[in-house]
């Protein structure tokens, strides 16, 4: 059974994850002040490939927890959600440089991996993530030297497009609406979904 409290890590610079989803207001203060709810956080690599690795806990390289105790599970798929709650942050609100880190730090990519996980919080967190970026993208005409869009050809390159297509099938009707909004938003759609 899952502890009652949320598991908290403070390995990260210092700071608790749960401050920037779950935190008082004077938390949500402090993170704002210092720069850690908004596109900001993304020009700090340390700090990006520290909650990168977090989000990859577990598949894709990352530590895994092999000793079957559900509790861990929980707490890895907490850590999860929140650290991908943090780099969803970092995509709401960017400048045309900010966006482009996106991109290059692989916070971008990692939205795109997490498609495979079966946890509906994940996969709506990785969802918005990435039509945040793919509307930064239009929005600031981040294409390359040929006039394609650097996050669609990068979404191409990860499976992603394949990806967005499957999560149609979803149980969540949330999911399934976000996959389709992408999809939508982004694509020429032949025929019926």
């Amino acid at each position: 059974m899952a502890s009652s409290s949320p598991f908290k890590i403070r390995s990260l610079a210092g700071v608790n994850l749960t401050i920037l989803c779950r935190g008082s207001i004077e938390q949500k203060s402090y993170a704002e002040k210092n720069g850690l709810l908004d596109g900001s956080l993304i020009n700090n690599d340390v700090f990006v490939e520290k909650i990168l690795s977090v989000v990859k806990i577990g598949f894709d390289g990352g530590d895994s927890n092999d000793n079957g105790d559900e509790d861990e599970d929980d707490n890895y798929s907490l850590m999860r959600r929140e650290a991908l709650e943090i780099l969803l942050n970092s995509t709401r609100n960017c400048n045309p440089a900010q966006v482009i880190r996106l991109l290059m730090s692989g916070v971008y990519s990692c939205f795109v991996d997490v498609l495979i996980l079966n946890d509906e919080i994940v996969l709506l967190l990785a969802l918005e993530g990435i039509s945040n970026c793919l509307k930064w993208g239009k929005q600031y005409n981040l294409n390359d030297e040929n006039g394609a869009s650097k996050f669609m050809m990068e979404l191409g390159i990860n499976g992603g497009i394949r990806k967005i297509e499957e999560l149609q099938d979803h149980q969540s009707t949330e999911v399934y609406e976000a996959a389709l909004k992408i999809l939508e938003e982004n694509f020429e759609i032949e025929g019926e979904l």
